[in-house]
């Protein structure tokens, strides 16, 4: 039976629970062995970052601890990586997006350098929040694996988000699927193969859609996403341009 809610920005799934391979995630741990053995793990293949900020956002349920592999790899080629300040991602949207904004707003100021944020499923929404907060701070945007485009998910992760989130029903869910502002490039990564979101959600017209291989869990373990993140940062015609940051607002 299809999950499905008429309170305007709620979490809605369309689909029966058959049609998302939620048993697929089961072997997120095959993507996480493929990290470590490839290539791209050692920075190989990469081109070497600018030192710009980096921030990276966790799912929902996981924590800033569950990118630290992430983190780490982004340290090593060459990026400044912070993470997010959310903590455990688990509370209401609205919460978590004003601790995002204020790690944006310190990695601004202490690098003057516009920032890229890194999003994996609800955090790729979160993301898109900031960015819309913030155009003038944020240079990029890169959701993998997020819901940016109308909320599909399994029934029983719906379930336990609302269970676990009480009355804050996440009415800004729908407001953080807005266009971001033309100096703010975005990339959306997403896997077929995913188990928990509806990859159709995954991708937008007004943005790049790069497919990948792996299960949604694995996806911040995943060495094409890491490639693919790689690829999409190098190719930022801001790449070396500093800017001198302004008053910023306050969250």
């Amino acid at each position: 039976m299809d999950a499905t809610s008429d309170r305007p920005g709620n979490l809605v799934n369309t689909r029966s629970a058959s049609d998302l391979p939620l048993w697929h995630e089961a072997f997120f741990g095959l993507d996480w062995l493929g990290l470590r053995f490839s290539s791209v793990y050692d920075g190989r293949g990469v081109e070497r970052g600018d030192g710009s900020p980096v921030i990276v956002v966790p799912g929902c349920f996981a924590s800033d601890a569950s990118l630290a592999e992430l983190h780490a790899w982004l340290s090593r080629v060459g990026y400044r990586p912070y993470y997010s300040g959310i903590g455990v991602n688990a509370r209401c949207p609205e919460v978590s997006l004003d601790l995002l904004l204020k790690t944006v707003d310190r990695a601004f100021k202490e690098t003057g350098i516009r920032v890229t944020l890194i999003g994996h499923s609800l955090g790729g929404l979160l993301a898109r929040g900031a960015a819309l907060r913030r155009p003038e701070a944020i240079r990029r945007v890169i959701t993998v694996g997020s819901p940016v485009n109308g909320i599909a998910a399994h029934p029983a992760i719906l379930a336990a988000a609302e269970l676990l989130s009480g009355d804050c029903r996440g009415e800004c869910l729908g407001a953080l699927q807005r266009s971001l502002a033309s100096t703010v490039a975005e990339t959306c990564i997403y896997s077929k193969d995913d188990g928990v979101v509806d990859w159709h959600t995954c991708l937008r017209g007004d943005s790049a859609n790069i497919e990948v291989t792996g299960t949604h869990v694995g996806l911040m373990f995943n060495a094409a996403v890491y490639r693919a993140i790689g690829e999409v940062m190098s190719a930022a015609t801001e790449q070396s341009e500093c800017f001198t940051a302004p008053q910023l607002r306050v969250a």
